[in-house]
């Protein structure tokens, strides 16, 4: 191209610069990205307007957000180089819902790239396509991970805990309600084999809350609190937390014929449907656990695969999205994005702690307060939604 005419290869780049049809002024030589936000291919429309674009530098943290235009164009320009990951949130009403696909329900949508480069020069497009299914009413309130430390300096991890809260108007049944904790690392070099699936997460664990349909009625604006150890904490451990009932409802309970994992009689049990390796006690990952809550009528219909190029017998559960309630993504840090576990119909973003043993827990932000009823931020995406707190804060806010 240097052999042309210099007036030559003005028009040409003019030409290439005006290809793409952008939301904000016109395109410049710099550091840029740029792309499309579309629709699922099942949809009426395909260009996606009003969708937040999040763009996250993957190792310093720096952010910025812009909305797509009525073509679906989004543009961030003048970006520091360096290695980025891109989301993008919808929540589309009922009334659009039934525009786009003929259901009269609220859906969540979201899409995510990973380990996008900018660079000097760097002049890059990219299309988002959105994916997601119908929003759930109930959500991950609260989950502490990460443990605590003893008064001499000692790790204490039995104290974990997850809270699911009633985000919606009308009292739900969570007897059957499904939890699982999905395969993969959340730091390492050894990040889940089925990462780029986007239809399907792959359950390690499964529980199960008990009761026969009509037993736990969860009101609007409350929650079920389930503890790794239904126990008053601060007698072991003078830092941590009391998850004595009433404050647990649940606790989970390994049933071994060691008796390793202490049963305590007055909380009940979760009941374990399924796990690929299970130690003395369920822990999940003190570097941040995927999380996932869902139901299903026939958990052994599921297909069962195991981790591909292994040599492990250990079995995963293949759920589809379309039956996941509400997902959250912590990973170890801000420069593991691409060991994200959930797919971005899920859960579009990912938090984290600041390090393990570190008595912080993450928190989802507080959207509205209705007639006394505190509303919860859902967009799926827990970048946004999510904050750090400490200590955790098990039944309160």
């Amino acid at each position: 191209m240097n052999s042309l005419p210099l007036c030559t290869r003005f028009l040409m780049m003019l030409f290439l610069a005006m290809i793409f049809t952008g939301c904000e002024r016109d395109f410049e030589q710099g550091k840029a990205i740029q792309g499309m936000v579309s629709y699922p291919d099942t949809y009426l429309r395909s260009a996606a307007s009003g969708v937040e674009v999040l763009i996250s530098n993957q190792l310093t943290g720096y952010s910025r957000t812009t909305l797509s235009c009525d073509q679906g164009n989004f543009r961030f320009e003048d970006l520091p180089y360096g290695i980025y990951t891109i989301s993008a949130v919808r929540t589309l009403l009922p009334g659009e819902a039934m525009e786009l696909t003929g259901l009269y329900t609220e859906i969540m949508l979201g899409a995510q790239l990973t380990s996008v480069y900018v660079y000097e020069g760097g002049e890059t497009s990219f299309n988002l396509q959105l994916s997601g299914s119908a929003a759930g009413d109930l959500v991950f309130k609260e989950i502490f991970y990460t443990g605590s430390r003893t008064p001499n300096d000692g790790t204490y991890f039995a104290d974990q805990f997850m809270e699911i809260y009633n985000n919606s108007t009308e009292p739900i049944y969570v007897d059957g309600l499904l939890i699982s904790d999905i395969m993969g690392n959340p730091s390492g070099p050894n990040p889940s084999p089925w990462r780029n699936d986007h239809d399907h997460v792959y359950a390690q664990t499964i529980w199960r809350v008990p009761g026969g349909g009509q037993d736990h009625l969860l009101q609007p604006g409350e929650s079920i609190l389930i503890a790794q150890n239904g126990l008053d904490h601060r007698e072991e451990n003078a830092n941590s937390i009391d998850l004595s009932y009433p404050v647990a409802d649940f606790e989970y309970y390994v049933e071994r014929e060691d008796g390793r994992d202490f049963d305590n009689p007055g909380v009940p049990n979760m009941i374990l449907e399924h796990f690929a390796f299970m130690g003395t006690d369920y822990v999940i990952h003190v570097r941040g656990p995927g999380m996932v809550i869902w139901r299903c009528d026939d958990i052994d219909a599921l297909e069962r695969v195991t981790r591909p190029g292994g040599s492990s017998t250990a079995l995963y559960v293949k759920i589809p999205v379309e039956m996941v309630i509400d997902g959250v993504e912590a990973l170890a840090d801000a420069g593991h994005a691409a060991n994200k576990r959930i797919p971005p119909s899920i859960d579009a973003g990912f938090v984290y702690c600041s390090g393990t043993y570190v008595n912080e827990s993450i928190r989802r932000k507080v959207s509205a307060l209705i007639d006394g009823r505190i509303v919860l931020q859902d967009t799926n995406n827990s970048s946004n939604d999510f904050e750090v707190v400490s200590p955790p804060t098990p039944k309160a806010f």
